[in-house]
C-alpha cells in the first residue's frame, strides 16, 4: 500500500515538471506555507503572553469543586502554565464557551 502511494507521488512530481502553470502553482503554495509558519509562531507567542497574564491575574483565585484525572483542579483554570495555555487555546478556538454556559 505504501509503495502505491509513493508511486502516485512520483507521478505527480513528473507531472509538475511537464506543466509550467502547475509548477508556478506549487511554488506559490510553497511560499504561502512558509509565510504561515511565521503567523503560527506569532499566534503561539500571543498565546504564551496571555497564558502568563492569565496566571498573574487569575491564578489561584477560583476554587473549583470538580477535579480532573490527576486529582488537581479544573483543567480550565490558570493555576499552572499548562492549564493556562490550554485554557487560552480553548478560548481562542471558542471550544471553551460550551462548557461555560
Amino acid at each position: 500500500m505504501r509503495l502505491m502511494r509513493l508511486t502516485r507521488m512520483a507521478r505527480l512530481g513528473r507531472m509538475v515538471k511537464h506543466f509550467q502553470r502547475l509548477q508556478e502553482l506549487v511554488k506559490v503554495i510553497g511560499h504561502s506555507l512558509a509565510s504561515l509558519v511565521y503567523i503560527g509562531l506569532l499566534l503561539i507567542l500571543f498565546m504564551f503572553i496571555f497564558a502568563i497574564l492569565g496566571m498573574q491575574l487569575f491564578g489561584g483565585k477560583f476554587n473549583f469543586d470538580e477535579t480532573d484525572a490527576d486529582g488537581g483542579g479544573s483543567p480550565n483554570s490558570f493555576d499552572t502554565f499548562m492549564d493556562a495555555f490550554i485554557t487560552v487555546s480553548l478560548s481562542l478556538t471558542l471550544t471553551l464557551t460550551t462548557t461555560l454556559t
